[in-house]
């Protein structure tokens, strides 16, 4: 309840992670029969500003504060994790290959190419199966990169690319490169309008400063079609977001948050950022700054924290006002155009009245406690 007071509806702030620390040791002294804490795809977590390391000290913390705090996690074996869970009990899980085959064959059912050469279906299995490795993903990648290939001839000599990566000095690394080149070639392949949405999608999930909602990518498309307001016609639908993007992205359900379809693809994007998007922070820069140009925002100066509110719950708003500076510095190229755009007095009182709702939300307690000396000094 304390923590309700402080962090709940009237202040709108979040708790700190000792805040979360002491809630949750207050619940498990409930339950003497112990507390079962499990953390699925603990690789997933994001390493930047330590986040991840902070997450598992905090975990294993939980643990040795309360006896009754049985925990498990899941994760690929990555170096970090492994030495900071080293002492614990540990399970090696690999997908086997009957379920991998399972999996292939019920996915090649629908493929005329093959049905017309019943060899190909046997090695097309037993190629995926070798590439892949216990991996499901890898999996998945290589039977729908084979499945674009319109002809047995061309299905074989991706099967040969496929061997030969997998002979590398490193064969996972190698493959799942070759993986994600392919999907960009389709994705590359597609009509325009899609192939531009999709790149779109991945840009924003690459290149933003945190993990994005949904609704805050569809609406940062629209930004590029109006003028003045966001027109509901221009927000493209999530379905048609993720076909175009060819199964490489997925939301979750909970958090609305869209995001790559595994830890690998922001791997691999993170190295070819410069091939796939080049202008990706340049992008998001303009989209930002068009945005906070939008009517909405042309009032000047929010003057009641309710105002401040109805700002903030705009869709995309909190991302542009905290973070328009760092896309803007992420892309020199862009420093002359942002100059120009601070020339405009209309933009700079829009800007003004920008900060001004962010800066009126951060700091709650600080504004009613100057409200109160304010009236003190009146008296």
């Amino acid at each position: 309840m304390d923590a309700y007071n402080r962090h709940g509806k009237k202040h709108r702030s979040q708790p700190s992670l000792s805040d979360v620390e002491d809630m949750f040791h207050a619940v498990t002294a409930l339950y003497k029969d112990g507390v079962f804490v499990i953390v699925d795809a603990l690789d997933e977590c994001q390493m930047s500003n330590n986040v991840r390391s902070k997450f598992i000290k905090t975990l294993l913390q939980l643990q040795s504060r309360g006896t009754n705090v049985n925990l498990l996690a899941t994760s690929r074996p990555e170096p970090d994790i492994m030495e900071a869970f080293s002492g614990y009990s540990y399970l090696e899980i690999i997908a086997q290959k009957d379920d991998i085959e399972r999996y292939i064959r019920n996915r090649m059912s629908d493929w005329h190419v093959v049905s017309n050469y019943p060899d190909l279906r046997d090695e097309v299995v037993s190629c995926i199966i070798s590439v892949a490795d216990g991996m499901f993903l890898l999996a998945r990648l290589f039977l729908e990169s084979l499945k674009s290939k319109v002809s047995a001839r061309r299905i074989r000599e991706t099967m040969k690319k496929l061997r030969k990566s997998s002979q590398e000095k490193n064969p996972k690394l190698a493959l799942l490169r070759q993986a994600y080149d392919s999907v960009m070639e389709r994705i590359n392949g597609q009509p325009s309008d899609y192939k531009e949405l999709a790149n779109h999608v991945l840009s924003w999930i690459v290149c933003a400063k945190r993990p994005v909602k949904t609704i805050e990518v569809q609406y940062a498309w629209a930004v590029r079609d109006c003028e003045g307001r966001i027109e509901e016609a221009a927000v493209p639908d999530v379905e048609d977001m993720l076909l175009a993007c060819c199964e490489l992205v997925v939301v979750d359900k909970e958090s609305d948050i869209i995001r790559l379809v595994h830890c690998t693809a922001q791997e691999y994007f993170q190295d070819t950022l410069t091939r796939w998007f080049p202008d990706g922070h340049s992008n998001i820069a303009n989209t930002c700054v068009s945005y906070l140009s939008f009517n909405d925002f042309s009032g000047g100066p929010v003057k009641t924290r309710e105002e401040a509110y109805e700002r903030l719950e705009k869709p995309l708003f909190s991302y542009a006002v905290d973070h328009w500076g760092h896309h803007i510095s992420a892309c020199p190229s862009s420093t002359f155009r942002l100059i120009d755009r601070l020339k405009d007095p209309e933009w700079s009182v829009s800007m003004g009245s920008m900060i001004s709702s962010s800066y009126f939300l951060c700091m709650p307690r600080i504004l009613i406690q100057t409200d109160k000396t304010r009236q003190a000094e009146r008296r």
